[in-house]
């Protein structure tokens, strides 16, 4: 009985798990989508016709999905007839059309004579995936133009705009546009292009085969989204009312054109120490749209020794880039300074003793770095004492790469020829003190002599009186 149970439950829990797997698969979600996002029609051109294709695993025999329509700038019941049907797919037709009845209104468009409302997958049964909806757009032909508008050059895009696209095939700015040029019914009404934003082109190639600026370099935020809205406008005066009839649509330049730019030669450096500086102008990009970057490095930089690549891209305002390398190589300075010694330097000492003092200048140094060096001697200033006889000085010069240069020169000195150079400077102290003594006695002297010429000159008419008045006696 316990066998026969066990059994009993795994063909339960197979049977269920199969049950489930099925469930699973059948559950499986097809995807429902529109063969295409626009589809245009002109209005007298009968139905438009849409394609709905179911895509997936399609495990259910039959399945169904709704279509609906909603307006956009089309209304129900003057530019279409509502939509509103269920669409059955089967296992050998997973492809539907929808016929959309538009209708030929003979109203005249106000505006740029395209009208479009939205077709919406809704309700897929029994499950499923819903693409994006699609947009159906009506081409006015009740206007009072006899060409097309929008221009047939123009395609509709997913907005439902018109817009003609042209490249610049030159390194100009601009690009030539021509369209089938617009006619009316009565020649003499009034004609005019307008181009938005405004200046964009100039007014005077606001035109059919006018020169339209890269459109990339304006401005990306505004309404135009980077596109050049062209107005063509018919008017009349009914007096008093103006009649005025505008086409629009939208003219897109793409610029394939990428910039140039050129980097500068290869750069060689030399190190100073362990690194090197390196100047350089950097390039600067060119673009026919005249509107480029670039990047910068901001020399001068420092680089270590070795080899350093660097990459300079210009960009345009279409996303355009070339790009341009060159290579700073900085190499270790293996170049001695330049050093140059004094000439000898030379002096005398005194007999007894066994050094003088010599002064000499310092040696001069000069090195490819360009940095100062400053020598060292070995001799202990540049005012110093050598002993007598020649010594020589020697000079070394060392740069920041630890590059080493020497010079010498000799330091000569002598005792002075006349050893007795300061007895004979006493002797002649000596014999001058005497020679001056010498004379002063010989003053002194004459100076005696004469004074005692004037007192004996005074006693003997002294005494000559004397006689004469004892004679008189």
């Amino acid at each position: 009985m316990m066998v026969m149970a066990s059994l009993a439950l795994l063909a339960i829990a197979t049977a269920c798990l199969i049950l489930q797997m099925q469930t699973t698969l059948t559950n499986a979600a097809d995807v429902y989508s529109f063969e295409k996002a626009v589809y245009t029609v002109a209005e007298d051109a009968g139905p438009a016709t849409v394609y709905v294709k179911r895509t997936g695993p399609h495990d259910a025999a039959s399945s169904t999905v709704d279509v609906s329509s909603s307006d956009g700038t089309a209304v129900i019941g003057r530019d279409y007839v509502a939509v509103s049907t269920t669409l059955n797919f089967q296992m050998t037709n997973n492809r539907v059309t929808v016929d959309v009845q538009v209708i030929d209104n003979v109203m005249a468009s106000n505006g740029s004579g395209i009208h479009c409302f939205t077709l919406t997958l809704t309700n897929p049964n029994p499950s499923g995936t819903l693409g994006t909806n699609a947009q159906i757009c009506i081409t006015d032909n009740d206007n009072i133009f006899t060409g097309t508008c929008p221009p047939q050059e123009a395609v509709i895009e997913s907005n439902g705009e018109a817009v003609i696209e042209a490249n610049v095939t030159s390194d100009k700015a601009t690009a030539v546009i021509s369209w089938a040029e617009f006619s009316t019914f009565q020649p003499a009404l009034e004609t005019s292009y307008r181009c938005f934003p405004a200046g964009q082109p100039p007014s005077s190639e606001c035109r059919n085969g006018g020169a339209f600026p890269i459109t990339y370099t304006l401005n990306a935020s505004d309404q135009y989204n980077r596109r050049i809205k062209v107005q063509y406008t018919v008017a009349t005066q009914l007096t008093p009312t103006r009649v005025e009839h505008n086409c629009e649509f939208y003219v897109r330049v793409l610029d394939s054109i990428p910039p140039i730019i050129t980097c500068p030669a290869d750069l060689n450096v030399t190190a100073k120490g362990l690194n090197g500086t390196a100047v350089w102008t950097e390039p600067a990009g060119t673009d026919n749209s005249g509107v480029v970057t670039t990047n910068t490095y901001s020399p001068p930089l420092v680089l270590s020794i070795g080899s350093h690549l660097f990459t300079y891209t210009a960009e345009d305002s279409s996303g355009n880039a070339a790009s341009c390398i060159f290579n700073i190589t900085v190499t270790p300075d293996d170049v001695p300074p330049m050093i140059t010694c004094p000439a000898t330097a030379t002096g005398v000492t005194d007999p007894g003793l066994s050094t003088g003092k010599i002064k000499f200048p310092i040696a001069t140094v000069s090195d490819n770095s360009g940095l100062p060096i400053v020598p060292v001697a070995n001799a202990t200033s540049m005012v110093t004492r050598f002993p007598v006889g020649e010594t020589v000085v020697e000079f070394v010069a060392t740069d920041a790469s630890g590059n080493s240069a020497t010079c010498t020169f000799i330091v000569k000195v002598d005792v002075r020829k006349n050893a007795g150079g300061s007895s004979d400077r006493a002797v002649i102290i000596a014999i001058v003190c005497v020679i001056v003594a010498v004379l002063i006695v010989v003053v002194c002297a004459v100076i005696l002599y004469m004074k005692r010429r004037r007192r004996h000159a005074k006693y003997s008419q002294a005494s000559d009186g004397n006689r004469e008045m004892a004679e008189i006696d």
